[in-house]
C-alpha cells in the first residue's frame, strides 16, 4: 500500500475516533470516573521507576458562582452549576498524606458536541485544606474568585471506541519550571475504575527534563466515595 495512503487512512482514523459525538451524559460520566480515592502501590512494586503516590478526587461546591477572569476577549460571567462542574485534587506521597505535593481544583465541562475539557485552577495557601478530601469542611472558605487559573494547562477531553476518555493539553504553553524546565505537558486516560497520567516538562529546545518519557503513573481507585447527606 502507497505510503501516503496509509498515512491518510490512519489520519482519518485518528480524526473519526476524536471527534465521536458525546451524549448529555458524558460530562457526568466523566466526573463520577475521576472522582474517588486512588493510589499507585500496584505499580510501585512491579517497577521501581514509580513511588507509591495517593490521589484523591472529590466534587465540591464553591462559595459563589462568579467564573474568574480568564483574561478572554469574552467578558466575565456567571457559571450556572449545570455548566459544569468543580473537583477538588489532593496528590501526597503515601508515606506523607499529612503533606500534599499537588492541590488544584478542576473545572469540567463541554466544547461543543465531541469535546470535554478540564480547566486547572491554583488555590491560595493550599496547605490549609489538606486532608479536605475526606474533611469537606475545611472547603468552606473556598470562593470560586479566589482561583487562579493555569492559564494554556486546559486539558480536551475525547471519547475513544472504548468509551473510555483520553485528553491531553495542547501545543507548549503550559508554563512550568520545575528542574530547568520551559513549560510542561499533561496526558490522562479515564477509565472506570483507574487513572494513567503522565506528566512531562520540556525545556526551551523541547528537550525532555523531567518525567518518564514512556509511560504514566496508573492510579487505581481503592475505595469508593462515600458521600455525606
Amino acid at each position: 500500500m502507497n505510503k501516503f495512503l496509509l498515512l491518510a487512512i490512519l489520519l482519518f482514523s485518528f480524526q473519526a475516533r476524536a471527534q465521536m459525538r458525546l451524549t448529555k451524559d458524558d460530562l457526568v460520566e466523566l466526573k463520577n470516573r475521576l472522582e474517588g480515592n486512588f493510589d499507585s502501590q500496584e505499580q510501585s512494586q512491579l517497577d521501581k521507576n514509580f513511588s507509591n503516590i495517593s490521589l484523591h478526587i472529590k466534587e465540591i461546591s464553591l462559595n459563589n458562582k462568579t467564573k474568574p477572569n480568564l483574561k478572554t476577549k469574552t467578558k466575565t460571567k456567571s457559571v450556572k452549576q449545570s455548566e459544569g462542574i468543580y473537583l477538588y485534587v489532593e496528590q501526597a506521597p503515601m508515606a506523607t498524606p499529612e503533606k500534599p505535593s499537588r492541590q488544584c481544583v478542576y473545572f469540567l465541562s463541554r466544547k461543543g458536541d465531541s469535546v470535554l475539557s478540564c480547566q486547572v485552577f491554583e488555590m491560595k495557601e493550599p496547605n490549609r485544606f489538606a486532608g479536605a478530601w475526606g474533611e469537606p469542611s475545611k472547603l468552606s472558605k473556598l470562593t470560586l474568585d479566589s482561583l487562579v487559573e493555569k492559564a494554556n494547562c486546559i486539558l480536551f477531553f475525547y471519547k475513544n471506541d472504548d468509551g473510555n476518555y483520553v485528553g491531553a493539553t495542547r501545543y507548549n504553553g503550559c508554563e512550568n519550571n520545575l528542574k530547568g524546565a520551559n513549560y510542561a505537558t499533561t496526558e490522562l486516560s479515564i477509565y472506570p475504575s483507574m487513572i494513567i497520567s503522565r506528566v512531562r516538562g520540556f525545556d526551551a529546545n523541547d528537550k525532555l527534563v523531567w518525567g518518564n518519557e514512556n509511560s504514566g503513573y496508573r492510579y487505581r481507585k481503592f475505595i469508593p466515595l462515600r458521600r455525606k447527606d
